[in-house]
């Protein structure tokens, strides 16, 4: 197995690009496991036929559910002509995704302050090398650790970059 060091080096100086997932965030905090995220979703009034599903697949993961409810709904609606089993299956869609949001709204660092400038410094030092990085999580973690620096390598699409390259009257 190759260790980060390693892979770098393989990389090489070219362009290269970084995907982070779920685990970027648990390695800042362990309120961000989706078992976590779970227990949170559970007492924001998850419901308890989506319980049940996620008890059915042993998981709490929530792409999962939400993407085998999805497929529940198209074969009810290939197979059932039964009143409302449409439309709890789609209820149940709506509670995963919305006891989801409230759940990493809940468990979310309040603000950045809340992590440490190590942590953000060994995060930082982990995607610098990057030319493009792209997340797959729901929190700010990593756009928090790309903005502290000053001024920040990347661009969030918020700022204004006149022609120049400055940010009001900072170089970027």
């Amino acid at each position: 197995m190759l260790d980060y060091s390693d892979v770098r080096e393989q990389l090489g100086t070219g362009r290269s690009h970084l995907l982070l997932g779920n685990g970027f965030s648990i390695g800042c905090d362990p309120v961000f496991r989706y078992d976590s995220l779970y227990e949170t979703a559970v007492g924001k009034g998850l419901s308890d036929k989506a319980q049940a599903v996620f008890q059915r697949l042993g998981t709490s993961n929530f792409e999962g559910v939400m993407r085998l409810l999805g497929d529940a709904r198209w074969v009810a609606e290939l197979y059932t002509e039964q009143e409302g089993t449409l439309e709890e299956i789609e209820d149940d869609i709506e509670v995963v995704k919305r006891t989801l949001v409230q759940a990493v709204a809940t468990n979310h660092l309040e603000h950045t302050g809340k992590v440490s400038d190590g942590k953000k410094s060994a995060a930082y030092e982990f995607i610098e090398p990057f030319h493009n990085v792209f997340t797959t999580n729901y929190d700010l973690l990593a756009y928090w650790v790309i903005m502290s620096q000053d001024p920040p390598r990347f661009q969030d699409g918020f700022r204004e970059v006149n022609r120049a390259g400055f940010i009001g009257d900072r170089l970027v």
